[in-house]
């Protein structure tokens, strides 16, 4: 089941339905990005287009985009997109990731069937898929 859902991660979660909705909707998410940047919080956001909005002030104020892509309990695969202010590929499980990286693409493991697998978009944007 997880190598199913890894495979379906990887595959279905960065096509280029993810990559449209960053470069389609540039404007309105760099607003949404500035606002909570500015206050801080989430606050007035909760979802855009499906996607569940989380922010991470502690954490080099991710913004992320996410959504369960599949699978049930501990074998949910998500899969979205983030903001990264300074423009580096990071974990939405936070610090202590390290990342492997591999052109354009980077990859973490904690050695179990946890992993996450994040691609540059473009500027300060990246998808992601991940199991966990």
């Amino acid at each position: 089941m997880a190598v199913v859902c890894g495979i379906y991660a990887v595959k279905k979660g960065l096509d280029p339905p993810i990559e449209k909705v960053v470069k389609e909707n540039q404007a309105e998410l760099m607003e949404i990005v500035e606002t909570i940047l500015e206050n801080k919080t989430i606050s007035g956001y909760s979802s855009y287009k499906g996607f569940r909005i989380l922010y991470s002030h502690e954490y080099n104020d991710m913004i992320l985009f996410g959504k369960a892509a599949g699978g049930f309990g501990s074998e949910t695969c998500y899969k979205g997109f983030y903001y990264s202010p300074n423009d580096q590929p990071l974990s939405s499980q936070g610090e202590g990731y390290t990342a492997t990286p591999e052109g354009e693409e980077w990859h973490w493991s904690d050695g179990t069937d946890n992993w996450s697998y994040t691609e540059r978009i473009m500027e300060n944007w990246f998808s992601f898929s991940e199991h966990w």
